[in-house]
């Protein structure tokens, strides 16, 4: 299960608090956590970092997911890794 909360009160305040349509309207929205990126998503973005020396809009276009997504992946996950470690030496 991917997390949307935090776009989903977003939209449940912009809509009045009003339910109409909500949940059709959340299920199309990206998760903030990165919970929908699978392994070769992962690896993916591993390699273009590599390659492209961190300019997140090449790695972007390289793997085909929003410059937006792969920013927030670099920030909340990728950070934390061994590759991230040996990207900085």
């Amino acid at each position: 299960k991917f997390n949307k909360k935090e776009p989903s009160y977003d939209m449940f305040h912009s809509r009045g608090y009003r339910l109409p349509g909500f949940y059709e309207e959340v299920s199309e929205v990206n998760p903030t956590d990165c919970s929908d990126w699978n392994k070769g998503d992962k690896d993916r973005f591993r390699a273009a970092v590599f390659e492209k020396h961190e300019n997140m809009n090449d790695v972007s276009n390289m793997i085909g997911k929003n410059i937006n997504e792969c920013i927030n992946y670099y920030l909340v996950k990728f950070k934390r890794t061994k590759s991230y470690k040996s990207l900085k030496k």
